[in-house]
């Protein structure tokens, strides 16, 4: 009888704790639903916290725009302010020409004209001799040469019509 009694206790234990496995008691319950309530206000915090890190990030981004954007504000205008401040310089470099009245100066400005236009003479007279002698050669005047004089020569044309304009004729 012993061996029933074994038997059936082995046969009714699994049941039984299967059984207990599925049914909870009031408080076994009560914490299984603290629980959900932690793991659901973890969740809610989470998703909370995300959101604010992308307002955060939104934020920043228009804040780093808005930097940018007054930057460079702030870099065309100093461009304009330099570009004024040369302007005038050039203007103040160029009346102190107009006024002085050193002869090296009055001379000189006119000189550079003359120089200037003597060589381009030469260059078309020596090309033009090269072509009757049927030589392929063309003589050039260098590049930065003709930039240095056409500069120089500008100046002059500025200069001398502020001169004009000022009533100093010499």
């Amino acid at each position: 009888m012993g061996g029933i009694i074994s038997l059936v206790t082995s046969l009714i234990k699994p049941i039984a704790d299967l059984v207990d496995d599925f049914t909870f008691t009031d408080e076994e319950r009560a914490q299984v639903q603290m629980k959900l309530a932690q793991l659901e206000s973890e969740k809610q915090r989470e998703a909370f916290t995300l959101e604010l890190a992308k307002i955060e990030a939104e934020r920043e981004k228009e804040k780093l725009y808005m930097d940018l954007k007054i930057a460079e504000e702030k870099s065309a205008s100093l461009e304009v302010e330099m570009d004024r401040k040369v302007e005038i310089e050039l203007a103040r470099v160029a009346l102190a020409a107009t006024s002085s009245s050193s002869k090296f100066v009055s001379y000189a400005r006119p000189s550079i004209i003359y120089c200037g236009l003597l060589l381009m003479l030469f260059q078309t007279a020596g090309n033009l001799i090269l072509g009757l002698l049927g030589k392929p050669t063309i003589l050039e005047v260098p590049e930065a040469l003709a930039y240095a004089w056409s500069g120089i020569s500008g100046g002059y044309v500025v200069a001398r019509t502020m001169e004009k304009l000022k009533g100093r004729r010499k």
